[in-house]
């Protein structure tokens, strides 16, 4: 095999201490030395493609750098991709430190300053457009708000046949997503995660201990696919210092980073297959039944042996 490289070097620059308070060697079972002897062998080609649609990366985190991709034709849309308000660098980080081989595309739709609603829809939708007719095999979406937008659904059906697989945030707005929709209560309801796409991974998160969802974060039992944690998640931010952020966003760029690792270790698994993967080795809540369709919180470490078993098993 050509272009290859050894998972030891992507699993062992882990590091605890880029979790904060919330540890996620604990919370998900990611157990590094235990696990080293399972990686040390196995080879892989190079990851997959990662476009974080977001607030931009932030060029002056040099952490980031090895980790940005930029085509060799510019994004034609006006935004450049440099974070003047964190969330994305934050959100990239996470990604980055669980999968320190990954190579992400900015696709910058929000700038905090200047934005308006029509603005940022248009942006979004424009950043979109661009993953989608490029065929980048997974997005990591952590936007939305009440409201669906044809447009936007049309992206995301196109998306389904191609079997992009997309991470998309459940929101921060404590309400039922799934009641919404049956309400038709459309103030409450959370899109894109209201689609319920099947390359959908729609995201919860769940409080430091990992056993119960934080009150802030929306959650349904057809919507939402899986929990991870959310609470007190420390990343870069645009400054390139350590900060803690909360958020279903926060979550998202965990499974966000399992799905990389998942499809760099088996390439030819389409989404179906990793959502098996993950909800296959999710660690049963109690306090999930009826809030998430796995009733689960992701498990990092046993996800990623099960897909090394797995894959070796179909080669």
């Amino acid at each position: 095999m050509k272009d290859l490289f050894i998972i030891t070097l992507l699993i062992f620059t882990f590091s605890e201490t880029l979790w904060g308070k919330t540890n996620l060697l604990k919370t998900t079972s990611f157990s590094l030395h235990q696990s080293s002897s399972l990686f040390k062998n196995i080879k892989m080609k190079n990851g997959p493609l990662i476009a974080v649609i977001d607030t931009g990366i932030s060029l002056k985190n040099t952490a980031l750098h090895k980790n940005i991709f930029f085509p060799a034709k510019s994004i034609p849309f006006s935004r450049n991709s440099q974070d003047n308000n964190g969330h994305g660098t934050h959100v990239s980080s996470i990604i980055s430190s669980l999968n320190p081989a990954s190579k992400m595309i900015p696709l910058k739709y929000y700038e905090s300053d200047s934005s308006s609603s029509q603005e940022t829809t248009k942006a979004s939708l424009l950043a979109l457009k661009y993953a989608i007719l490029n065929n980048i095999p997974i997005i990591n979406y952590s936007g939305g708000g009440p409201g669906s937008i044809p447009q936007e659904r049309e992206l995301f059906e196109e998306a389904q046949r191609k079997d992009i697989i997309i991470i998309l945030a459940a929101g921060n707005n404590g309400k039922d997503i799934d009641e919404a929709l049956e309400r038709k209560k459309n103030e409450d309801s959370f899109f894109p995660a209201n689609y319920n796409f099947s390359n959908f991974i729609v995201v919860a998160a769940t409080d430091e201990e990992g056993q119960n969802l934080m009150p802030e974060s929306n959650y349904g039992k057809k919507s939402v696919f899986i929990a991870a944690p959310g609470k007190n998640i420390e990343g870069k931010n645009q400054f390139g210092q350590n900060i803690e952020m909360t958020g279903t966003s926060q979550a998202t760029a965990v499974v966000t980073a399992l799905v990389s690792i998942i499809k760099t270790i088996n390439p030819h698994w389409g989404g179906q297959q990793i959502k098996k993967a993950i909800s296959a080795c999710s660690i049963k809540k109690k306090s999930l039944e009826g809030k998430v369709f796995t009733s689960s919180v992701v498990d990092f470490d046993k996800t990623i042996k099960w897909s090394i078993e797995n894959g070796l098993k179909n080669m």
